[in-house]
Protein backbone atom coordinates (compact mmCIF):
# COMPACT_ATOMS: atom_id res chain seq x y z
CA UNK A 1 0.00 0.00 0.00
CA UNK A 2 1.35 3.40 -1.00
CA UNK A 3 1.72 6.10 1.58
CA UNK A 4 -0.28 9.32 1.40
CA UNK A 5 2.89 11.25 0.53
CA UNK A 6 3.54 9.00 -2.46
CA UNK A 7 -0.07 9.33 -3.65
CA UNK A 8 0.13 13.12 -3.30
CA UNK A 9 3.41 13.18 -5.20
CA UNK A 10 1.98 11.10 -8.05
CA UNK A 11 -1.14 13.26 -8.18
CA UNK A 12 0.98 16.44 -8.25
CA UNK A 13 3.23 15.07 -11.02
CA UNK A 14 0.22 14.04 -13.12
CA UNK A 15 -1.26 17.53 -12.68
CA UNK A 16 2.04 19.15 -13.76
CA UNK A 17 2.27 16.83 -16.76
CA UNK A 18 -1.31 17.66 -17.79
CA UNK A 19 -0.61 21.39 -17.43
CA UNK A 20 2.54 21.14 -19.55
CA UNK A 21 0.67 19.16 -22.21
CA UNK A 22 -2.07 21.81 -22.30
CA UNK A 23 0.52 24.61 -22.48
CA UNK A 24 2.23 22.85 -25.41
CA UNK A 25 -1.12 22.35 -27.15
CA UNK A 26 -1.95 26.06 -26.92
CA UNK A 27 1.56 27.16 -27.91
CA UNK A 28 1.54 24.97 -31.02
CA UNK A 29 -1.51 26.73 -32.42
CA UNK A 30 -0.53 30.34 -31.71
CA UNK A 31 1.15 32.56 -34.28
CA UNK A 32 2.42 36.09 -33.89
CA UNK A 33 2.06 36.87 -37.60
CA UNK A 34 -0.50 39.62 -38.12
CA UNK A 35 -1.78 38.17 -41.37
CA UNK A 36 -2.94 34.98 -39.69
CA UNK A 37 -6.17 36.69 -38.51
CA UNK A 38 -5.98 34.68 -35.30
CA UNK A 39 -4.74 37.48 -33.09
CA UNK A 40 -8.16 38.33 -31.62
CA UNK A 41 -8.64 34.77 -30.34
CA UNK A 42 -5.03 34.59 -29.21
CA UNK A 43 -5.33 37.80 -27.18
CA UNK A 44 -8.56 36.59 -25.58
CA UNK A 45 -9.18 32.86 -25.22
CA UNK A 46 -5.64 31.56 -25.69
CA UNK A 47 -4.26 34.17 -23.26
CA UNK A 48 -6.96 33.28 -20.74
CA UNK A 49 -6.24 29.55 -21.03
CA UNK A 50 -2.50 30.03 -20.66
CA UNK A 51 -2.94 32.33 -17.67
CA UNK A 52 -4.97 29.59 -16.02
CA UNK A 53 -2.28 26.96 -16.55
CA UNK A 54 0.66 29.23 -15.73
CA UNK A 55 -0.76 30.69 -12.54
CA UNK A 56 -3.08 28.01 -11.18
CA UNK A 57 -2.91 26.23 -7.84
CA UNK A 58 0.40 24.57 -8.76
CA UNK A 59 1.78 28.05 -9.54
CA UNK A 60 4.00 27.34 -12.53
CA UNK A 61 5.11 30.97 -12.43
CA UNK A 62 4.22 33.88 -10.17
CA UNK A 63 2.68 37.01 -11.62
CA UNK A 64 5.74 38.95 -10.44
CA UNK A 65 8.17 36.63 -12.22
CA UNK A 66 6.00 36.65 -15.37
CA UNK A 67 5.98 40.47 -15.33
CA UNK A 68 9.79 40.54 -15.23
CA UNK A 69 9.93 38.63 -18.50
CA UNK A 70 7.16 40.78 -19.95
CA UNK A 71 9.14 43.93 -19.09
CA UNK A 72 12.20 42.55 -20.90
CA UNK A 73 10.10 41.81 -23.99
CA UNK A 74 8.50 45.27 -23.77
CA UNK A 75 11.93 46.97 -23.74
CA UNK A 76 13.13 44.92 -26.71
CA UNK A 77 9.89 45.53 -28.60
CA UNK A 78 10.25 49.28 -28.12
CA UNK A 79 13.90 49.18 -29.26
CA UNK A 80 12.82 47.27 -32.37
CA UNK A 81 10.28 49.85 -33.51
CA UNK A 82 11.24 51.37 -36.83
CA UNK A 83 14.11 48.96 -37.50
CA UNK A 84 14.51 47.26 -40.85
CA UNK A 85 14.30 43.44 -40.71
CA UNK A 86 18.06 42.97 -41.22
CA UNK A 87 18.92 45.38 -38.39
CA UNK A 88 16.30 43.75 -36.15
CA UNK A 89 17.83 40.33 -36.84
CA UNK A 90 21.30 41.48 -35.84
CA UNK A 91 20.54 43.76 -32.88
CA UNK A 92 17.25 42.78 -31.21
CA UNK A 93 16.45 39.19 -32.18
CA UNK A 94 19.55 37.70 -30.49
CA UNK A 95 18.53 39.41 -27.24
CA UNK A 96 15.00 38.03 -27.58
CA UNK A 97 16.36 34.50 -28.09
CA UNK A 98 18.70 35.02 -25.09
CA UNK A 99 15.62 35.21 -22.87
CA UNK A 100 15.13 31.46 -23.40
CA UNK A 101 18.33 30.79 -21.45
CA UNK A 102 17.21 33.27 -18.79
CA UNK A 103 13.96 31.32 -18.39
CA UNK A 104 15.97 28.12 -17.90
CA UNK A 105 18.17 29.90 -15.35
CA UNK A 106 15.14 31.17 -13.41
CA UNK A 107 13.79 27.60 -13.37
CA UNK A 108 17.12 26.27 -12.08
CA UNK A 109 16.89 28.78 -9.23
CA UNK A 110 13.42 27.50 -8.32
CA UNK A 111 11.55 30.67 -9.31
CA UNK A 112 9.38 28.98 -11.93
CA UNK A 113 8.52 25.50 -13.13
CA UNK A 114 8.97 23.62 -16.39
CA UNK A 115 5.61 24.75 -17.80
CA UNK A 116 6.73 28.38 -17.91
CA UNK A 117 9.98 27.47 -19.67
CA UNK A 118 8.05 25.39 -22.22
CA UNK A 119 5.62 28.26 -22.86
CA UNK A 120 8.33 30.88 -23.13
CA UNK A 121 10.63 28.81 -25.32
CA UNK A 122 7.88 27.70 -27.72
CA UNK A 123 6.62 31.28 -27.98
CA UNK A 124 10.00 32.93 -28.52
CA UNK A 125 10.85 30.41 -31.23
CA UNK A 126 7.93 31.91 -33.21
CA UNK A 127 9.32 35.46 -33.01
CA UNK A 128 11.37 36.38 -36.09
CA UNK A 129 10.35 39.94 -36.94
CA UNK A 130 9.56 43.28 -35.29
CA UNK A 131 5.83 42.74 -35.86
CA UNK A 132 5.93 39.26 -34.35
CA UNK A 133 7.80 40.63 -31.33
CA UNK A 134 5.16 43.34 -30.88
CA UNK A 135 2.37 40.77 -31.09
CA UNK A 136 4.21 38.54 -28.61
CA UNK A 137 4.49 41.50 -26.25
CA UNK A 138 0.74 42.16 -26.56
CA UNK A 139 0.07 38.46 -25.98
CA UNK A 140 2.09 38.54 -22.75
CA UNK A 141 0.17 41.64 -21.70
CA UNK A 142 -3.10 39.79 -22.34
CA UNK A 143 -1.95 36.84 -20.23
CA UNK A 144 -1.04 39.17 -17.35
CA UNK A 145 -4.54 40.62 -17.50
CA UNK A 146 -6.01 37.15 -17.00
CA UNK A 147 -3.63 36.07 -14.21
CA UNK A 148 -5.42 36.10 -10.87
CA UNK A 149 -3.97 38.05 -7.98
CA UNK A 150 -2.84 35.82 -5.16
Amino acid sequence: MKSNNTKESIKKNNHKSNSIDEIKKICKKISFKSEDNKLANMFSQDAKDLAHFLNNESSIVSTTQFRKFYEEILKLSEKGLGLEQKEFETTILPLVKLLISKAHYVKSRGHCQEGFVVFFEMSIEKVNSVHELQNFQLFLESIIGFMPKK
